[in-house]
C-alpha cells in the first residue's frame, strides 16, 4: 500500500462515463451541425437547370438593387457588388464608396429618381451619390431618425423617401427628416414594409404581431387591415401590386401565415371607390393547405413576363403564370416550386429583382441565385426547352 489515496472504483466508472457522454454529446451536435451546414448550402453546380448560379459569397442576403452598372446585396456581412454577368464581386466598387465596406446588417436598399443608392443598416441610413462624386451622407438618430436600424425604404411619387424602422417610419425630403408614428396614425410604430400604389396610397405594414397589420393612408385618410379583415396574419413581410391593380401581400410568423390579394372596392384597378377611399378587401388568400410551398410569405416578385413570385421563409419560392386580366384566382394555387433541391442557394427567399438585361436574382440566406434570361423564357414557355 502506498501513501497515496486510491481512488474509489465506481466514482471512477462513472466519471469515465460522464466523459463518454460528453465526447459523444459533441461529436453528434459537430456531425448534425456539419450536415445541417451542407444542407443548407443547397444545389451544388451539378444539380442546376441550365440557365442558373448560385453566387457565393454573399452569403445572408437581405436586398438587392442595380446601381451603376453593377448589382449590390445587402445583408449580415453589409454591402457587396457583383458583376451583372458573372455573378463575381467587385471589391473596388464597394471601397470607392467612402465608409460603406464598414457597413454591416445591411436590410434595403433603394435607388432613387436622381441615381443615388440608399443603403438602410443597423446604424443609420446612408445616401451614396455616385456619379456626383460627392461623399455618402449617413442618416442617424441624431438627424431625426426615429430608431437606428433601418428596415425598408420606398421613395414615393412625391420624392420623399420613407425609412421603416422599430420606432416609426421618417420621410426624408431634401435632408429634412419627419417622422410618422402611431400617435399620428399608425397601427403600431414598428415599420417593416413601406409601398405606395399606382393611385398614390402609401401603405405601412407592421410585423409586430398580435398588434400588427396594415396601416393605408390615401388622402389624408386612414384605413387599417388585419386578420379581422381577413388577412392571413398580421406580420406583414412584403407588398406589391401586379400588372392588374390588384395588390399582394406576405404575412406570417414561423409556421403559420400566407399570402393574400387584396382588391379595391371597384375591382380590377379599383376604379373610383380605390381612389376615393382605400376601400381595399381581401379577394383571396393561400396558405400551405392551399398551394403555397410553406406557411410564411416572405417575399414577392412579379417578373417582366408577368409571373408571380412568392418566396417564403422555409420552403422555396412558388412561381405562378401570368395572372389573367380579369377574374379571380383559383381557390388552390398551381405553378412550379423551386428550393434548395432544384437550384435555389437556399429555402428562405428574402428579396427579388430583375436586372436591366432581364436576368432574375434571388436573394436568399445563404447566397444568391442568379436565373438568365433565357432560362426564364424557357419557365415561361417562350423559349427552347
Amino acid at each position: 500500500m502506498t501513501g497515496e489515496p486510491q481512488e474509489n472504483t465506481p466514482r471512477k466508472s462513472r466519471r469515465i462515463q460522464r466523459w463518454w457522454l460528453i465526447v459523444s454529446v459533441v461529436v453528434v451536435f459537430s456531425a448534425v451541425s456539419l450536415a445541417g451546414y451542407a444542407a443548407s448550402r443547397g444545389s451544388g453546380p451539378e444539380d442546376l437547370p441550365e440557365g442558373w448560379q448560385i453566387i457565393r459569397p454573399p452569403r445572408e442576403v437581405s436586398a438587392l438593387a442595380e446601381w451603376a452598372g453593377l448589382i449590390w446585396a445587402g445583408g449580415s456581412d453589409g454591402l457587396l457588388a457583383l458583376d451583372p454577368a458573372t455573378g463575381e464581386p467587385v471589391p473596388e466598387a464597394v471601397a470607392s464608396l467612402e465608409g460603406a465596406a464598414s457597413l454591416r446588417y445591411v436590410s434595403s436598399l433603394l435607388v432613387d429618381r436622381e441615381g443615388r443608392l440608399w443603403v438602410g443598416h443597423e446604424a443609420g441610413l446612408t445616401v451614396c451619390e455616385g456619379a456626383t462624386g460627392a461623399p455618402p451622407r449617413t442618416y442617424t438618430e441624431a438627424d431625426g431618425l426615429p430608431h437606428p436600424w433601418v428596415r425598408c425604404l420606398l421613395e414615393e411619387s412625391g420624392g420623399r423617401v420613407w425609412a421603416g424602422t422599430f420606432h416609426g417610419a421618417a420621410a426624408i425630403h431634401e435632408g429634412r427628416v419627419t417622422v410618422l408614428d402611431s400617435a399620428g396614425g399608425l397601427l403600431v410604430d414598428e415599420v417593416n414594409v413601406v409601398f405606395q400604389d399606382s393611385s398614390g396610397g402609401l401603405w405601412f405594414g407592421s410585423a409586430a404581431a398580435p398588434r400588427g397589420g396594415l396601416s393605408l393612408l390615401v388622402g389624408g385618410e386612414w384605413r387599417y387591415m388585419t386578420v379581422d379583415d381577413g388577412l392571413p396574419h398580421n406580420n406583414i413581410n412584403a407588398l406589391i401590386e401586379d400588372n392588374n391593380g390588384a395588390v399582394w401581400v406576405a404575412t406570417g410568423f414561423y409556421d403559420r401565415g400566407g399570402v393574400a390579394r387584396l382588391l379595391g372596392a371597384g375591382g380590377e384597378g379599383g376604379g373610383e371607390a380605390r381612389e376615393g377611399g382605400g376601400g381595399w378587401v381581401v379577394a383571396g388568400t393561400w396558405d400551405r393547405s392551399t398551394g403555397m410551398p410553406g406557411a410564411k410569405g416572405r417575399s414577392l416578385f412579379q417578373a417582366r413576363d408577368g409571373s408571380l413570385w412568392l418566396g417564403t421563409e422555409y420552403d422555396g419560392v412558388l412561381r405562378l403564370d401570368a395572372p389573367p386580366a380579369s377574374g379571380g384566382y383559383p381557390t388552390e394555387l398551381q405553378g412550379r416550386v423551386f428550393n434548395d433541391t432544384n437550384g435555389l442557394a437556399h429555402n428562405e427567399v428574402k428579396a427579388m429583382l430583375q436586372d436591366t438585361e432581364g436576368n432574375l436574382w434571388l436573394a436568399t440566406h445563404d447566397g444568391v441565385t442568379r436565373i438568365a434570361r433565357e432560362a426564364l423564357a424557357r419557365l415561361a414557355g417562350n423559349g427552347d426547352n
